[in-house]
């Protein structure tokens, strides 16, 4: 299942409520027990460790054969995920025995914690890369703030070495890798990230996400490499449309006329692929926000980046340099909110890493987003991020 942002603002309110009463049990209670099975209790386990910050000494698996026992206890937390039969049989007994102080998780409540701390394989593995952090458009609340970015551009050869660092840990195999920016094609060298990620990883699905801009301007000899070269490399054009003077009917036309599979759409934020919107990602500049409800963010180990040479769970610590420079901010990045490619062994490693949220998470005001607005261009205040 993917969720996409209306689901998680949908959600947000009620969801917050649950995760932070899961949250305030645990932290009253000196033992945590853990009612789920299989790798629905792992992600549950990982819930209470990596979200909420409890020594795994305290959190113990409750079973059948561990049930009677907890009567005799005091001060005890118990998380009852998903309600099948193993787990109704223990509920009943902790009826009988006197017990009614455990907290029985909603189905919503634990799809988001499997679905979010989940760890994955390789081929369910994916992120993007940006090829150029500033743009050819203003877009109010860009989530890479690339209408406040100085010119810069990524080094092809930087790129090829993370790379070829990535495809030797997963084995050449991913899911899916998106090259954009800022605006990919503002990149001269766009065509050799295209034959460097397909040589790497030559079974990924793999795209260029762009407004389509300069798709238009290039000469009859461009026009052919450019499209040649994403045909040969069987790379996804994906085409955002955006309220402004161009012609995407000639962008489509042409990409099939080369034989690219393109797609044109507004964004995952869009109710069509006509109506542009704008989402707020609002800011705690406190750094005070729960951390645990960063699995209300769409981003969360979804939106993952590569960047000199450090995976993200996300792309805001990877770009939030450009944010502090613009606005005289100091959110700062640790080095525990990304894994250094060259220093695992092992692409588990980043898996793991990818489940759980890191301390940048702090700076997201989850309560406070929701907010969609239509696109228009940027005023480069701050008050489109608070």
């Amino acid at each position: 299942m993917i969720y996409t942002f209306k689901d998680y603002s949908d959600m947000s309110g009620m969801l917050i409520t649950e995760l932070d009463s899961i949250v305030e049990l645990c932290k009253k209670s000196k033992h945590i027990y853990i009612c789920d099975s299989g790798d629905k209790r792992k992600n549950l386990y990982r819930f209470v460790r990596d979200c909420v910050k409890i020594d795994v000494s305290k959190i113990i698996v409750l079973t059948l054969d561990n049930v009677s026992n907890i009567a005799k206890e005091e001060n005890i937390g118990i998380l009852i995920g998903f309600l099948d039969e193993q787990n109704r049989e223990i509920i009943s007994k902790l009826n009988e025995s006197g017990f009614t102080d455990y907290l029985t998780l909603s189905e919503m409540a634990m799809r988001i914690i499997d679905y979010k701390l989940r760890v994955l394989q390789p081929e369910q593995f994916h992120f993007e890369v940006s090829l150029a952090d500033h743009c050819n458009l203003s877009c109010q609340m860009c989530d890479h703030w690339s209408q406040l970015a100085k010119p810069h551009l990524l080094d092809v050869d930087n790129f090829e070495r993370d790379i070829k660092r990535l495809s030797q840990l997963m084995d050449g195999k991913i899911g899916y890798i998106c090259l954009l920016g800022g605006e990919p094609l503002l990149n001269n060298n766009i065509l050799d990230f295209v034959k460097i990620t397909r040589n790497y990883f030559p079974y990924g699905i793999h795209q260029i996400v762009t407004n389509g801009i300069r798709l238009l301007k290039f000469n009859k000899e461009q026009e052919k490499l450019f499209y040649n070269t994403i045909k040969e490399n069987n790379f996804q054009l994906t085409v955002t449309l955006y309220p402004i003077k161009i012609d995407h009917n000639a962008i489509y036309e042409k990409a099939k006329e080369y034989g690219v599979e393109i797609y044109m759409a507004s964004d995952i934020h869009a109710n069509d692929q006509s109506h542009k919107e704008s989402y707020k990602y609002s800011f705690d500049l406190s750094g005070t926000s729960p951390i645990h409800r960063s699995l209300l963010c769409f981003k969360f180990n979804y939106c993952r980046c590569l960047k000199n040479g450090r995976i993200y769970t996300c792309n805001t610590p990877s770009n939030i340099h450009i944010f502090n420079d613009y606005f005289g901010k100091s959110l700062s990045v640790s080095d525990e909110d990304y894994i250094d490619i060259f220093k695992v062994n092992s692409f588990q490693e980043i898996a793991e890493f990818c489940a759980k949220p890191s301390p940048f998470c702090r700076y997201c005001d989850i309560q406070a987003w929701g907010d969609m607005f239509p696109w228009k261009p940027s005023t480069k205040k701050i008050e489109e991020y608070v």
